[in-house]
């Protein structure tokens, strides 16, 4: 899978990916 890829998006997206992983912790990469 994507681990560095994901992360990058996620950040991008911000929170929108969030919830869309299904308790990936998305927000813990925006956080940081």
């Amino acid at each position: 899978g994507r681990g560095g890829d994901d992360t990058l998006f996620a950040l991008e997206a911000g929170a929108v990916q969030f919830g869309q992983k299904g308790g990936r912790k998305v927000v813990n990469v925006v956080s940081a």
